[in-house]
């Protein structure tokens, strides 16, 4: 449609250093969260019949990050946490 925006709404990782990431970017003033803490499965809504087990989405989810995205994110805020992404994972690994 012309005149339209995006509508993204998370931006997603996937590292095996989660944790440590959502650290370094908190103590930065980074907002990072953990958006899918638990797979659908687990959901208390779904009939116990439904909740079939996915070992590589359990897996997969440990290891999920969001970073912040938002229309009003300005170019500095990106370039701040581009930059800690890059220290993080190219100095400090």
């Amino acid at each position: 449609m012309p005149g339209s925006t995006h509508n993204w709404h998370k931006f997603v990782l996937k590292t095996s250093h989660r944790n440590e990431l959502k650290k370094e970017l908190l103590s930065a003033g980074i907002d990072a969260k953990i958006h899918y803490p638990y797979t659908l499965n687990r959901l208390e809504i779904l009939p116990e019949d439904d909740k079939t087990f996915s070992p590589v989405a359990e897996e997969v989810i440990k290891h999920l990050i969001s970073l912040p995205i938002y229309p009003e994110m300005t170019g500095d805020e990106i370039d701040y946490v581009i930059s800690k992404l890059k220290s993080f994972f190219y100095e400090a690994r």
